[in-house]
């Protein structure tokens, strides 16, 4: 069920602000595939880290589990 976006955005607003991203750190610097998942384990966003910089895909869902947005990285820039 899709919902309604003036129910939809803030609750995606919400979910951002609450929810851990979640990933690896080496030396104190996020490394790899860092992840945000909703109650129940699906993922809400994903992005790829390399010596604590932004570096290639970035992805974000729906609540619904659709993909909403996709992008690329490289070196800390859109």
């Amino acid at each position: 069920m899709k919902l309604p976006v003036w129910i939809a955005a803030p609750l995606e607003l919400l979910a951002l602000a609450l929810l851990r991203e979640r990933g690896e750190l080496v030396q104190g610097q996020r490394q790899g595939s860092w992840v945000r998942r909703l109650p129940g384990g699906r993922l809400y966003t994903e992005s790829s880290w390399e010596r604590g910089v932004r570096h290639g895909r970035e992805r974000r869902w729906y609540l619904d589990g659709t993909p909403r947005w996709h992008g690329e990285w490289r070196d800390g820039r859109k």
